[in-house]
């Protein structure tokens, strides 16, 4: 898809006195309506596009204007508005260009910064992290069960697998007198 020149081109040619005055970046008019430029938009879905437009009016930092791409009006943000350049290529900045022609708005301010999660943790630093945890558990159990007997301090903090395991092997015992109960 173009960006709407020829039609705009076909249109400034065709000598019809309602046809749009090109813009000449040299000179920018005070009334900018009727007034036919190119212009560099990022619309709300970030996409960036090219288009020719004819204004119809400004108003509350947004432009009416002829789109010459859709061939259809449309309203404009100031604020979106990336570049303006005129039919021999010259090229500003959106606030440049309307302030020349006595149009002030506030420029879009910087986006939010997108919120990141943390990076993940390396596998070393991970074995780094348990190791510290582990020793910090051990220091804490140790002096919680100072003075107590040795076999008490390991009955108490037996590894998870070994009381696992030994419960495995409980619930077997128990099935195993419940199905020669039953038989």
């Amino acid at each position: 898809m173009t960006d709407g020149y020829a039609a705009l081109a076909a249109e400034i040619a065709s000598g019809d006195a309602r046809a749009p005055r090109p813009l000449s970046l040299d000179q920018v008019p005070p009334d900018l309506t009727g007034v036919a430029f190119g212009m560099e938009y990022r619309g709300a879905d970030r996409k960036a596009s090219r288009r020719w437009v004819t204004v119809r009016r400004i108003e509350d930092g947004k432009m009416i204007a002829y789109c010459w791409k859709s061939r259809a009006l449309k309203t404009f943000r100031l604020d979106r508005i990336q570049s303006v350049f005129d039919g021999a290529g010259e090229v500003v900045t959106p606030t440049a260009f309307f302030e020349a022609a006595g149009i002030f708005f506030d420029p879009p301010a910087a986006p939010a910064p997108t919120p990141r999660r943390a990076p993940r943790p390396r596998v070393d630093e991970i074995d780094e992290i348990d190791e510290r945890d582990e020793a910090e558990i051990d220091e804490r159990d140790e002096d919680q069960w100072d003075g107590q007997d040795e076999a008490e301090f390991e009955a108490g903090h037996a590894p998870i697998w070994r009381v696992l395991f030994f419960s495995m092997v409980a619930v077997s015992v128990v099935l195993a007198v419940i199905v020669a109960i039953l038989l």
